[in-house]
């Protein structure tokens, strides 16, 4: 089973009557990577109409990739650490899907991916 534009326009109408704050939350789209806590998401980049071969199709672009290879809870990955530019801040970041982390988490937040206490410095800043 689908959802049609409309249907899914007729959802959200019927949760913004509810409360009209909800218009200015993220939408998230979930996803089956195993997760600790709430359930593992992606985020909507953009909506927009198909155009050539996708004529007549409204396609989501999310942020990041829906389909995500080798993570599990079981295969340890590394932590990686950036650095930015302007502010020289460094911060943590998940190998798998290169959210931002804790120092010492042992599992991600936003994908469930099992992390280990290796802390890799990347060599391009963000």
């Amino acid at each position: 089973m689908y959802l049609t534009v409309q249907e899914v326009i007729n959802t959200l109408q019927h949760y913004i009557s509810f409360d009209e704050e909800i218009k200015e939350k993220e939408l998230l789209i979930t996803t089956n990577d195993k997760s600790i806590g709430g359930r593992a998401y992606v985020t909507i980049q953009d909506i927009y109409q198909g155009f050539d071969w996708e004529h007549g199709q409204i396609r989501i672009e999310t942020n990041m990739p829906i389909v995500k290879k080798y993570n599990s809870r079981d295969i340890e990955k590394p932590k990686w650490m950036f650095t930015e530019e302007i502010s020289n801040k460094k911060y943590v970041v998940c190998s798998a899907c290169e959210s931002r982390i804790g120092k010492k988490d042992e599992y991600c937040k936003h994908c469930g991916q099992k992390l280990n206490n290796e802390l890799m410095d990347m060599d391009y800043s963000l």
